[in-house]
């Protein structure tokens, strides 16, 4: 196997270091070229010994095979579309623009040209999700009617006002996961319902309470994501409801050692006869621990090599930063600078 020549551009987000730890521990998929635009009031730690490339030089650069970028929501965009351009991979990073036009452009070019595009969903290569998704396909859920979300943390104050930058704040940055998760159970909504707030937490005014209603002809679905919650990532959950079972992911993540995580998730069957005791009619499975972002980039790798097609489609990923965009309240940018 050969490892893919790779530049990782960018460091705002908080994906960044984590994506590259992982990057420099699988030296057999990736051989890192280089660093470019890195952040200086960022931790720069993980980058020491990596040469720092302008854009102009990665750009000139002809045996450069992909790109990671992590230059943040309302710049990114712009960076991977000098790549598509070019015809290099890029990886970007969740939810791949803080803007609805500029993204159409980057994806129509990538899929004209056929180039891979990896969007860092990290919770699509969950090995739960990947299990809940094999259950409802196989029908073991029968008509899927509702999916719930949630995904909170609590934010520093500091956090917070940095969030206010995007209508939705939290919304934007950490449900766009929800909504991917959503939309690939239940498909995209007929109507959204954005009820996104301040709770006033510190005094701030800054939006950090994220909730939607999707609207569907079989039914409703919501996500929640608070930037103000404490022990919200404990909570963090998909619940998947159909005519003959439920499925609850819950802990969806719990860290562990070594930066990994384990799930745990609950399937229950309408034909239990246990189905309507109060408890006690779930059947329980748990992950071993596995990294969160390895997958995604390993899966970016093979893509590259042509081993591996695109997990979601350009079509699906364009209409997905569409739901995302309006499901934070705005019509076509989030970004508010």
């Amino acid at each position: 196997m050969k490892p893919v020549k790779t530049a990782l551009i960018g460091n705002k987000h908080d994906h960044t270091e984590p994506n590259f730890n992982q990057m420099k521990a699988h030296p057999e998929v990736f051989d890192i070229v280089g660093v470019c635009d890195l952040d200086r009031t960022k931790n720069l730690k993980p980058y020491e010994g990596y040469r720092e490339y302008s854009l102009d030089e990665l750009l000139a650069m002809d045996d450069l095979e992909a790109v990671v970028i992590e230059a943040g929501k309302e710049y990114e965009v712009g960076y991977a579309l000098k790549f598509a351009e070019k015809g290099i991979p890029v990886f970007l990073d969740k939810p791949g623009s803080a803007d609805i036009p500029r993204f159409e452009k980057f994806m129509s070019i990538m899929k004209e040209k056929q180039l891979p595009v990896e969007i860092g969903y990290m919770y699509r290569y969950n090995p739960m999700v990947i299990k809940a998704k094999e259950l409802v396909k196989n029908g073991e859920l029968g008509d899927i009617f509702s999916v719930e979300a949630q995904m909170s943390s609590r934010h520093p104050k500091d956090k917070r006002i940095w969030l206010g930058r995007y209508i939705g704040g939290p919304m934007f940055f950490l449900g766009c996961h929800l909504v991917d998760m959503v939309c690939q159970f239940m498909g995209f909504p007929k109507e959204i319902l954005p009820m996104s707030l301040s709770t006033g937490n510190d005094g701030l005014t800054e939006v950090d309470y994220g909730f939607a209603v999707f609207k569907y002809d079989r039914g409703l679905s919501f996500i929640k994501t608070c930037s103000s919650e404490c022990n919200g990532f404990d909570r963090r959950q998909l619940v998947i409801s159909g005519t003959k079972g439920t499925i609850e992911i819950k802990p969806w993540e719990i860290l562990v050692e070594n930066g990994n995580q384990t799930t745990e998730m609950n399937v229950t069957s309408a034909s239990n006869p246990k189905v309507f005791n109060w408890s006690g009619c779930a059947e329980h499975f748990k992950t071993e621990p596995y990294n969160r972002y390895y997958p995604m980039l390993e899966h970016f790798a093979k893509m590259v090599r042509g081993e591996a097609e695109m997990l979601m489609s350009y079509d699906y990923e364009v209409e997905l930063l569409k739901t995302i965009v309006h499901t934070c309240g705005a019509e076509n940018d989030v970004f508010i600078g």
